[in-house]
């Protein structure tokens, strides 16, 4: 069990105070915000065009070259709040079920049904992972859609998120105190391994994703002092050791009138760049009264934002959404309140694909997800 320190915490937060004073640069995705929306234009780099689409009233599959409806299905309102790619299929998580879908037509073929609240849903191929009360459900689902049983994963406390790569599950616990956070190796879906972690901050929030060979655990805190976040560095498998950590945002109180804006990210990725190139931290925040995407280079503490871009009002934001951002290459793919945007960040490009929706956004999945 690894246990992350406050005290060393204090230390990294230290070093974010020499970059406060230096300016935000604005790069690639600002000329964005000149894009008309309702116009698509095409982005350069090559990359998967399906995306599935989750919103209030409709589950769309969209040709995102082009923004054109392949195929819509309505849904339930209030009733659907994730979608993502389960191996051939898709699975759309309910209040208390997990749909399998036909990725064409959008028809339901199959369930697994809970007895308690699902709480958050991912994939890895044919293996499908639920989180429902205090259990991670394994599942695998075979050719004619079925989801079979494959093991079941008791937590000390429920799990709010899920991140699945390959044999691994990434679980994120982010209720009271203590904050949990578990590797599952899946690769005997039958006798899955637990490796758990704990973190001592109060008052947090946690986040992850996992890339590559790296997992990135977001913490975000409140002290009387100030609040913060930041980003925990682990390898993807065991033994469990932290590789380093940076600071995403800091905010000491009471807040002075000319600090510069802190960006507090929600939902985030992490872009690993190529050889001799600074990973980045591509997030959506908000900031006054928009939501923005940001980017943060992640090769030192205190690393100022290199870019950002408006993506709405507060106001017309949708609240508690599961898969509002994700990564494939270089191309990144983000949830504005009623729109899907798709714009390349390895190299940044002017060029981006808008596809709108009659309703706002709560999840999405692109086909052949590969983080």
């Amino acid at each position: 069990m690894v246990d992350v320190q406050r005290g060393t915490m204090l230390q990294v937060r230290g070093a974010h105070s020499l970059s406060a004073g230096l300016a935000v640069v604005l790069l690639g995705l600002s000329v964005l915000t000149a894009v008309r929306p309702g116009v698509a234009t095409s982005a350069s780099a090559p990359g998967p065009t399906q995306a599935i689409v989750l919103t209030r009233t409709s589950i769309i599959r969209v040709d995102v070259a082009s923004s054109r409806i392949v195929t819509t299905r309505a849904v339930g309102p209030g009733s659907a709040r994730k979608v993502v790619h389960a191996g051939a299929f898709v699975a759309l998580q309910r209040q208390r079920a997990v749909e399998i879908l036909d990725p064409r037509t959008l028809d339901r073929l199959a369930a697994a049904e809970f007895s308690q609240d699902v709480r958050d849903v991912a994939a890895a191929g044919p293996l499908l992972f639920v989180a429902a009360g205090m259990d991670v459900h394994v599942l695998q689902v075979g050719r004619d859609a079925q989801a079979s049983p494959q093991a079941r994963v008791r937590l000390p406390k429920p799990a709010d998120a899920l991140t699945a790569r390959g044999s691994r599950l990434f679980v994120i616990d982010d209720l009271a105190t203590p904050l949990y956070a578990h590797l599952i190796d899946v690769s005997r879906p039958k006798t899955p391994a637990t490796t758990p972690i704990t973190w001592t901050d109060t008052n947090a929030h946690l986040r992850a994703q996992a890339v590559a060979d790296r997992w990135y655990v977001l913490v975000g805190y409140t002290t009387i002092q100030e609040r913060g976040q930041y980003l925990v560095i682990l390898p993807a498998r065991p033994p469990l050791r932290e590789l380093g950590r940076r600071v995403v945002a800091l905010e000491r109180k009471p807040v002075r009138p000319a600090a510069p804006v802190a960006h507090f990210v929600e939902e985030f990725r992490v872009h690993r760049r190529s050889v001799g190139q600074n990973p980045l931290l591509l997030g959506v925040a908000r900031a006054g009264d928009q939501v923005w995407l940001v980017s943060r280079s992640l090769d030192r503490e205190g690393a100022i934002i290199e870019r950002q871009m408006p993506l709405g009002a507060i106001g017309e934001f949708p609240h508690e959404r599961r898969g509002a951002i994700e990564l494939v290459g270089a191309r990144l793919f983000v949830a504005a309140p009623s729109t899907l945007l798709a714009l390349d960040v390895d190299p940044p490009s002017a060029r981006i694909t808008r596809f709108k929706t009659p309703t706002p956004i709560l999840s999405f999945a692109i086909a052949e997800p590969t983080r």
